[in-house]
């Protein structure tokens, strides 16, 4: 059964944005993926980071309702992001 993060202290800035958000995730994690997912579920982008605290990703694609998907240290949560 996957684990399901319900940390509040993650933070996805600025939302909505014009293409660059910052990922604050309110600590340390040894092993972070994010995927990035278009309205219809279409994979836009997918990276992945060791030992991070903070990522700045760009939203690559066109404006409208993307779905930010993080997996930390094998719990999941997931951010809607806007783009203008």
């Amino acid at each position: 059964m996957e684990n399901v993060l319900t940390n509040a202290t993650i933070q996805v800035y600025p939302n909505p944005t014009q293409g660059r958000v910052t990922i604050d995730l309110g600590g340390f994690y040894k092993n972070v993926s994010v995927v990035l997912r278009n309205v219809v579920g279409q994979e836009v982008m997918r990276e992945n980071y060791q030992k991070a605290n903070r990522i700045d990703l760009e939203v690559k694609g066109e404006t409208g309702v993307y779905l930010l998907e993080l997996m930390l240290d094998n719990k999941r949560t997931i951010f809607k992001v806007m783009k203008q």
